[in-house]
């Protein structure tokens, strides 16, 4: 499931690039390679710059994933977060900086944050980590675009420019279903086969998990786990010494872990379709996806091959991308528009979105992560 997943996030996020790097191929020359250079000077060279991005995605005009993030470079020191929401629950938020050598990061519901030697490449890097004199990424650098031009290149007549003023240049780019390269489609279409013909034999799902698993395991055991425990033991917020501290609770705790789930993993041997577990125990089956899906729509995001397991196509596709006047790319926001068949042959659309900030070219520092009472896991 986990797997699957992972593969259509790849998918959209595939879209995603595509859409921004396509851009390169669709003006006249001379915006064609001004921004070919300046997306290849971004990933490979740029060494100092500050990066606000933002996701969104949306089935049939109701938003099922979200995610913001920063990232700021200064040479080899740098710092990230992330916020991603899934229509599941609270947002999850991350944080991460490297500084004088040093990672340190956590998660905000953690009471812990974690502190270790980053890894060391010998020069400052770029974006992508990457060494732009390096005679193997130059070589792949070319690659790509030599393949850029040969998929996109005849859409070179969809770009306008729309201003230019205060050192900024802005082009937008709009490409219909039509236009798109037929092959990148027909790749989509394969995609969507492939996970439709390797279906998931069940799935199962809790309402909250850790609340039900507590529960049972003090009316098994008569033995109520304080508050403090169920938060740290349910975060994985478990140092050294608190764990010996409480050694005989949570020794249990696995103890019992390891069988109370045989009752509902048994089940997914025996049976297809979703195994819903409620917060109070009470367990329901749903004979297939797309019936668990109608009672619990909020679960989509965690179903999305499903909905693209039919067939999946680019319908729209447009950017909307800035350029300062010493060639930097300093914006781009992509809209792109999916069409999909889900597996019981029900049409739905997908709405993509991806805006991009670059700025503080030279100037961005990266100052020391503020882990307010967090305490160093050791």
């Amino acid at each position: 499931m986990h797997q699957r997943r992972k593969l259509t996030l790849c998918l959209v996020a595939g879209v995603l690039v595509l859409a921004v790097s396509a851009a390169a191929a669709f003006g006249s020359v001379n915006g064609y390679d001004r921004y070919k250079q300046a997306v290849k000077q971004l990933l490979t060279q740029e060494e100092n710059l500050t990066l606000q991005a933002q996701v969104n995605l949306a089935m049939d005009g109701a938003e099922v994933f979200a995610w913001q993030g920063t990232y700021a470079k200064d040479g080899a020191d740098s710092a990230r977060t992330s916020c991603t929401h899934s229509g599941e629950g609270e947002a999850y938020r991350e944080f991460s900086t490297v500084r004088d050598g040093m990672r340190t990061q956590f998660v905000e519901d953690s009471r812990l944050y974690t502190q270790t030697p980053a890894v060391q490449t010998g020069w400052a890097d770029s974006l992508l980590g990457i060494q732009a004199d390096d005679e193997m990424t130059q070589r792949m650098v070319d690659f790509a675009e030599m393949a850029l031009d040969l998929t996109v290149g005849g859409l070179k007549n969809n770009v306008v420019q729309l201003a230019q003023e205060a050192g900024q240049t802005c082009y937008q780019i709009n490409v219909s279903q039509i236009q798109f390269p037929g092959l990148f489609n027909a790749g989509l279409s394969v995609l969507a086969y492939h996970m439709m013909g390797q279906p998931d034999p069940s799935y199962l799902e809790y309402e909250d998990y850790y609340g039900l698993f507590f529960a049972q395991y003090q009316a098994a055991t008569g033995v109520a786990v304080p508050q403090d425990v169920q938060e740290r033991y349910a975060h994985g917020d478990i140092t050294t010494a608190w764990y010996e501290a409480n050694q005989d609770l949570l020794t249990g705790l696995d103890t019992f872990a390891s069988t109370w789930s045989a009752q509902y993993d048994q089940w997914k041997d025996t049976h297809r379709g979703v195994l819903y577990v409620a917060a109070d125990g009470a367990a329901q089956t749903y004979n297939t996806v797309a019936e668990f899906l109608a009672a619990h729509p909020e679960r989509k995001f965690s179903y999305l091959e499903y909905y693209l397991a039919g067939d999946v196509a680019v319908d729209t596709v447009a950017n909307l991308f800035s350029l300062d006047q010493d060639g930097r790319l300093t914006s781009s926001q992509v809209e792109v528009t999916l069409t999909s068949t889900d597996e019981a042959g029900t049409r739905h659309t997908f709405q993509a979105s991806l805006d991009l900030t670059f700025d503080q070219y030279g100037t961005t520092s990266v100052p020391p992560l503020d882990v307010g009472g967090r305490e160093l896991w050791t």
